[in-house]
């Protein structure tokens, strides 16, 4: 695989374009180890094409690790559920109940 500039991730995952964008997430985070928002976006990603149990790895390990409290939050609403939702849905659910 060839080196892809930064911004190509992020592209490839506004695009639509999943697979590219696993691709180059995964490129940034095996050179950049501590790239959080790419181990966010490459656990967006996973989720995206319902591959959950590599979505749950990458997004818990950027909610466990990650510096900046709100991406850290970000990544902890994003997390898969039991039942296929993610626990943002289910705090946006519990906030419309108390409205």
């Amino acid at each position: 695989m060839t080196s892809q500039p930064p911004n190509a991730a992020m592209e490839h995952y506004r695009e639509g374009r999943i697979q590219e964008a696993i691709e180059a997430w995964s490129e940034q985070v095996s050179h950049q180890r501590d790239n959080w928002v790419a181990w966010y976006y490459l656990g967006l990603s996973y989720r995206q094409i319902g591959q959950e149990g590599e979505a749950c790895r990458m997004l818990a390990l950027v909610a466990g690790m990650c510096p900046d409290p709100r991406l850290s939050l970000a990544a902890y609403r994003a997390l898969p559920t039991a039942d296929g939702d993610s626990y943002g849905a289910a705090f946006d659910n519990k906030d419309a109940a108390a409205s």
